[in-house]
C-alpha cells in the first residue's frame, strides 16, 4: 500500500500518456494495411478449406485465430515433433511468447521450408506467416489423403460391427439365424479343405539338380502337376498373362527355353517335333527322380465304368460333335501337298543357314587354333631351356645339401642369403649398365649434333634478347612483388577493420532480440500503467465514498438533535446546503478536467490519423520508387544488350 500510495502521484502525472497509449493501440489494430488485410483473409479461407472452422468464431481474436490455426495444422499433419503445443485463449504475454517459441521449433523439426520467427507470430506478420500456413495446410491435405482410407475402413468395420451386436441384442430371431448360418459355413468350409486337400503322389529320390528352375518344377510335379508343351514360337508372356497364373509361365518358358536354346524362333514341323522330343525326353528323366507313386489317388477302373454308364449318351453325342467338326476343319489333299513342300523349302532354308553360321565358327576356331598352336610352340621351347636350367640348379642344390651338416648349417644358410643377394645385384648391374649405355648413346648423338651445327649470328643476337627479356621481367616481377606485399598489408588492415564492425546478419539478429524486448517491455508497461490507473481511480471513489459516508453519519447523527428546535433546523438545513454546494464544484471541476482530456485526446487522434496517413504515403511512394528503381535496371539491361 505504501508503494501504490508513494507512485500514485507519478501515475497521476502520467495519465495522459497512457491515454494516449491507449487511444494509439485502440486505432492500430482497427486501421490495417491492406496487403496484411488480404494475407488475412487468405489465411482464413485456408484454414476453413483445411478444417479448422474455429477461425469462423467472431469473439476470438486475430491472435487466437492464427496461432490456434497454426497449432491444429501441426497436430494434424502426425509429425513427431516432440514438442508440447498448449494453446489456451486469451493468453498472458509470457503464454503466447512461449507458445510461438514452440511453434517456431515445431516448424524446424518438420523441415518447413519457410523461416518464420516467434517475434513475426507474435506481432501477426501476416505476409510471412501465410506462405508457412499454405505449407502446413498442404501437409495435412496430404495426411489425410495417406490416412483416410483406413479411417473410413475402421469406421465402417465399428458401424457394422456395433449394427450387428444392436440386431442380435434386440432381436431374438436374428440370433438363432446367425449361429445356424455361422455353423453350416464353418461345416462347408472344412468339407470343401478335406475333399480339395493338396495330396503328394510322388517323392523324389535325393537326386541333385542342375538349377533352381528344374528343382521348382520337380517340387510342383510331386503334387500331380505335369506343365503342358510349349511350341518354340509360342508367346509365353503372352500365354501366362491370359493364364492368370505368372508362375507357372515362367516355368513353361524355363522349360522351353532349356529345350530350345541357341536355335532359332521358327514355326515349321520339324523344329516342334524335335522340341516335343526333348520335352518328352525331359519329362521322362524327371519322373526317373520319382520313387514312390501314391496309389491311393488313382481312379479305380470300376468308378470309370460307372460313370461312362451314367454318362454314355452324352459321351457318345459329343464324339459325333467333334468327328463333324474335325471334317469341316480337315484340310484337302492340295492344302497338304503344298504345305508339306512349304515346309521342306522352309527346312532346307533353315539347314542352309545353320550350315553357313557353322561355317564362319570353324574358320574362326581355326584361326584361333593356329595362332595358338604357335604360342604353345614358342612356349614350349622356353620351357625346356627352363627346365635345363631347373635341372642343373636343381643337381648342384643337391650337392650342396649332401655338404651340408650340423656344424655349417648356419653359415650355408648365410651363403645362399650371400649367393641370392649376389644374383640380385648382378641382375640389376646388368639393367644399370644397359641403361647408362643407352643414355650415353643418346648423349653422344646430341654432343655430335650440336658439334656439326654451326654458330648462327643470328641466333646468337636473339639468344641475347632473350636474357635482356629475362632480366627485365625480372625486375618487373620483384617489383610487382614489393607492391603486392604492400596492398596484401593494407588488405589485412582493412579486413580487421571490417571484421571489427558488426555484419548485416549480426545487426539483424540485434534488431530482431531489441525488437522482442522492446515489445515485452512495452506490454509490461502498459499493464503496469493499467494498474495505477485502476488504482488512483478506485482510491478517488474510496475517497469520495468515504466522505459520502461520513457526511450521512454526521446527518443521521445530529438529525435528532437538530429537528427538537428552530434554530437547530436552519443549521442543519445550512449545513446541507454548503455540502450541496461543495459537491456541485466538484463535480464541476471534474467535469472540466474530462473535457480538457477529451480535447486533449480528440487532438492526439488527429495528430495520429495524420501520421498513418503520411506513414501510408511513404510506403506508397517507397514502394512506386522501388517500381521505378526496377524499370530503370530493367531498361538499363536491355540498353546494354
Amino acid at each position: 500500500e505504501k508503494m501504490f500510495s508513494s507512485g500514485a502521484s507519478k501515475a497521476k502525472v502520467e495519465r495522459k500518456t497512457a491515454v494516449q497509449l491507449e487511444v494509439q493501440q485502440t486505432i492500430s489494430k482497427k486501421v490495417e494495411d491492406e496487403e496484411a488485410k488480404q494475407k488475412y483473409q487468405e489465411i482464413i479461407d485456408l484454414l476453413l478449406a483445411a478444417g479448422y472452422f474455429r477461425a469462423r468464431i467472431s469473439m476470438l481474436s486475430a491472435f487466437d485465430k492464427v496461432v490456434g490455426g497454426l497449432t491444429w495444422c501441426i497436430m494434424s499433419s502426425n509429425f513427431d515433433i516432440d514438442v508440447d503445443l498448449f494453446f489456451q485463449e486469451n493468453a498472458t504475454i509470457g503464454q503466447q511468447i512461449k507458445l510461438c517459441e514452440q511453434i517456431v521449433k515445431a516448424l524446424i523439426r518438420m523441415r518447413c521450408p519457410h523461416r518464420l520467427q516467434s517475434f513475426q507470430i507474435r506481432g501477426l506478420d501476416y505476409v510471412n506467416i501465410f506462405p508457412t500456413i499454405q505449407w502446413l495446410v498442404n501437409r495435412v491435405i496430404e495426411t489425410r489423403e495417406e490416412t483416410g482410407d483406413v479411417l473410413r475402413h475402421f469406421s465402417e468395420w465399428q458401424y457394422k460391427r456395433r449394427l450387428d451386436q444392436f440386431q442380435l441384442q434386440h432381436q431374438p430371431g436374428i440370433l438363432e439365424q446367425h449361429q445356424q448360418t455361422r455353423q453350416s459355413a464353418v461345416n462347408y468350409t472344412q468339407e470343401v479343405s478335406k475333399k480339395y486337400k493338396i495330396q503328394r503322389r510322388f517323392r523324389q529320390s535325393g537326386k541333385e539338380f542342375q538349377n533352381a528352375e528344374e528343382h521348382i518344377l520337380a517340387t510342383m510335379m510331386e503334387y500331380g502337376y505335369r506343365p503342358s508343351f510349349v511350341p518354340p514360337a509360342a508367346d509365353i508372356k503372352k500365354l501366362g498373362n491370359q493364364s492368370g497364373s505368372q508362375s507357372v509361365a515362367k516355368l513353361q518358358s524355363a522349360v522351353s527355353g532349356a529345350l530350345n536354346r541357341d536355335k532359332k524362333e521358327d514355326d515349321d514341323a520339324a523344329t516342334t517335333a524335335a522340341a516335343k522330343a526333348a520335352y518328352d525326353r525331359q519329362m521322362n528323366d524327371m519322373m526317373k527322380r520319382f520313387d514312390s507313386i501314391n496309389i491311393s489317388n488313382i481312379v479305380s477302373n470300376q468308378a470309370i465304368g460307372q460313370f461312362v454308364g451314367k454318362h454314355s449318351g452324352e459321351i457318345q453325342q459329343l464324339v459325333s460333335e467333334y468327328d463333324e467338326e474335325r471334317k469341316l476343319r480337315m484340310p484337302t489333299e492340295q492344302d497338304q501337298k503344298a504345305f508339306g513342300e512349304e515346309s521342306h523349302r522352309r527346312q532346307v532354308e533353315t539347314r542352309k543357314k545353320q550350315i553357313d553360321n557353322l561355317t564362319k565358327k570353324l574358320n574362326i576356331v581355326k584361326e584361333k587354333y593356329d595362332g595358338l598352336l604357335d604360342q604353345q610352340k614358342t612356349e614350349e621351347v622356353k620351357y625346356n631351356k627352363k627346365c635345363a636350367i631347373n635341372e642343373r640348379i636343381a643337381q648342384e642344390i643337391e650337392k650342396l645339401n649332401a655338404l651340408e651338416t650340423p656344424e655349417n648349417t648356419a653359415d650355408l644358410q648365410m651363403l645362399r642369403a650371400l649367393v641370392a643377394l649376389n644374383e640380385s645385384l648382378k641382375a640389376q648391374e646388368a639393367q644399370f649398365r644397359a641403361t647408362c649405355k643407352q643414355q650415353l648413346n643418346e648423349l653422344q648423338e646430341k654432343i655430335r649434333q650440336i658439334n656439326e651445327a654451326k654458330p648462327d649470328a643470328e641466333k646468337l643476337a636473339r639468344q641475347d634478347l632473350v636474357l635482356q627479356t629475362l632480366q627485365t621481367e625480372n625486375e618487373k616481377f620483384q617489383k610487382a612483388r614489393q607492391i603486392n606485399a604492400r596492398k596484401n598489408r593494407e588488405i589485412a588492415l582493412l579486413e580487421r577493420k571490417i571484421d571489427e564492425i558488426p555484419s548485416r546478419a549480426e545487426l539483424q539478429q540485434y534488431q530482431r532480440m531489441f525488437v522482442e524486448l522492446y515489445e515485452q517491455v512495452h506490454s509490461k508497461l502498459i499493464e503496469t500503467r493499467q494498474f495505477y490507473i485502476s488504482y488512483n481511480t478506485l482510491s478517488d471513489t474510496k475517497t469520495y465514498l468515504a466522505k459520502e459516508v461520513s457526511i450521512l453519519k454526521s446527518i443521521d447523527d445530529n438529525y435528532s438533535i437538530a429537528i427538537k428546535t428552530a434554530a437547530n433546523k436552519d443549521k442543519l438545513v445550512e449545513s446541507m446546503q454548503t455540502i450541496l454546494t461543495t459537491v456541485s464544484q466538484n463535480l464541476e471541476k471534474a467535469e472540466k478536467s474530462f473535457k480538457e482530456e477529451k480535447s486533449i485526446r480528440d487532438k492526439l487522434n488527429e495528430q495520429f490519423l495524420n501520421l498513418v496517413e503520411k506513414e501510408r504515403q511513404y510506403y506508397k511512394s517507397a514502394k512506386e520508387f522501388q517500381e521505378e528503381c526496377s524499370k530503370n535496371v530493367q531498361l538499363t539491361a536491355q540498353l546494354e544488350n
